[in-house]
């Protein structure tokens, strides 16, 4: 594959995929057309597609050219697929992109000195920063391309593992850029750590953007204030090359990293908007359900207990309902504004 059709693929699967099976997917709610919720719905639907396809490949044949082969089906098939839908609900998608354009210039009014900041961090951290010893993507998506099995070999020393690493196994982020690597032909280090950073940082400000809209709502400067609070924390990730759980900036390749960043936040912000919905409506809507079902699926390919963290997160959060509900009857809150 030439370099430019590699290219193409990778801004394919990475970026005109996610963004626009989330715009597609969207409820065309006033609230839910925004750039950050497009993006993070269309990523949460392709890692969970990814990890539902992978997993049982993984566990039966555990070929990686046999996971290679079905993703690329997969991406074939979603082409004209997404043309199709453009042309059922081009209407539609042009609101939504003019919209989108209201958006960007409402924010950079408002808080454009925010968004240059996050800017300037990401081209810091793609451009100057190092990568942390204790990260071993490569080297599993490295023996993973040799081999062509799937976490069965330890990735330095190369010995086999009595079975499969089942840990990683149920949570195969690295499978995904084996798996592109092998599509584009591209290093599997080019896309690691030159392609991954250009779409999975943004998501991770996508991320912080969410939460700041939760608890600031329409307040766009404290938004933006609370995102690029969250990322300059995070920016003490680019002196310690030992710590992966503040690494996003210069490790958002890595599974842990993505999941402490992203994935554990993404569920409890919806965690959060189901707890209001039931307090307001007495029951949770069927959409917030199927929306909790694929950011804990996205988690869970980040990292091995991703369900289990948002089992967790929503006994937590049955917790803090019938605490807020006794408070509610009792006269101390008020409902939530909408």
């Amino acid at each position: 594959m030439s370099l430019v059709l590699s290219i193409v693929t990778i801004i394919y699967e990475f970026g005109v995929l996610p963004f626009a099976a989330g715009i597609l997917l969207g409820s065309g709610d006033e609230e839910e057309i925004s750039i950050h919720r497009m993006y993070i719905k269309g990523y949460c639907l392709l890692f969970t597609i990814f990890l539902f396809m992978a997993v049982p490949v993984i566990f039966t044949v555990n070929k990686l050219s046999v996971l290679v082969f079905i993703w690329k089906i997969f991406l074939i098939v979603t082409l004209p697929v997404l043309f199709l839908l453009y042309y059922k609900r081009k209407k539609r998608i042009r609101i939504v992109i003019k919209r989108f354009y209201e958006n960007i210039q409402y924010a950079k009014k408002k808080s454009g000195i925010s968004i240059l900041f996050m800017i300037m961090i990401f081209m810091i951290s793609v451009t100057f920063s190092m990568p942390s010893q204790k990260d071993d993507t490569p080297e599993i998506v490295n023996i993973s391309i040799e081999t062509d099995t799937m976490y069965q070999y330890q990735p330095y020393t190369q010995i086999p593992y009595d079975g499969i690493n089942r840990d990683k196994a149920v949570s195969p982020a690295e499978m995904l850029y084996a798996v592109t690597g092998m599509i584009t032909g591209l290093d599997s280090l080019t896309i690691i750590h030159v392609a991954i950073p250009f779409f999975f940082i943004p998501f991770f400000y996508a991320v912080c953007w969410l939460a700041g809209r939760y608890f600031f709502r329409d307040r766009i400067e404290r938004v933006g204030l609370f995102a690029l609070f969250v990322v300059i924390f995070y920016t003490a990730g680019l002196s310690r090359e030992t710590m992966l759980t503040v690494r996003i900036l210069n490790n958002s390749w890595n599974g842990i990293a993505l999941a402490v960043a992203c994935g554990v936040p993404l569920v409890c912000i919806q965690m959060f908007h189901m707890l209001d919905y039931f307090i307001d409506n007495g029951n949770v809507a069927a959409n917030e359900i199927i929306k909790m079902v694929f950011m804990a699926s996205a988690l869970q390919l980040m990292i091995s207990k991703g369900y289990f963290i948002t089992l967790v997160i929503l006994m937590c959060g049955v917790i803090i309902l019938i605490y807020k509900k006794g408070l509610q009857n009792a006269g101390f809150v008020r409902k939530r504004d909408k």
